[in-house]
């Protein structure tokens, strides 16, 4: 599991955000995840899988939403011993955080 919060830009507003997210690795580059995440205007329940492109580096993608609003997006992960960097764009937003590892 990874725990932790940033920012998420969605039409001109910036709102905090806070995830856990749970991975899979399913295979010997790649995982899969599903993450809960929470802002003050709603939760969101996303899923997506994301494969190493070098070194620490990882790029993925990201399907979510909220209330059957559904959208995709493009991840990027940047690992750094138990901290990941995490980068999400999509078509309506973006949305930046830090992750710490737990356990």
């Amino acid at each position: 599991y990874w725990k932790g919060s940033g920012i998420v830009s969605h039409k001109g507003a910036n709102d905090r955000v806070q995830c856990r997210v749970r991975y899979t690795r399913g295979g010997d580059r790649s995982f899969s995840y599903t993450a809960n995440c929470a802002t003050e205007s709603g939760k969101y329940d996303l899923t997506g899988s994301v494969t190493n492109t070098s070194g620490s580096r990882y790029s993925g993608t990201v399907v979510g939403g909220s209330e059957g609003s559904r959208e995709t997006g493009r991840v990027f992960l940047l690992q750094r011993g138990k901290y990941l960097s995490v980068s999400v764009t999509s078509r309506s937003g973006s949305a930046r955080m830090t992750l710490f590892k737990l356990g």
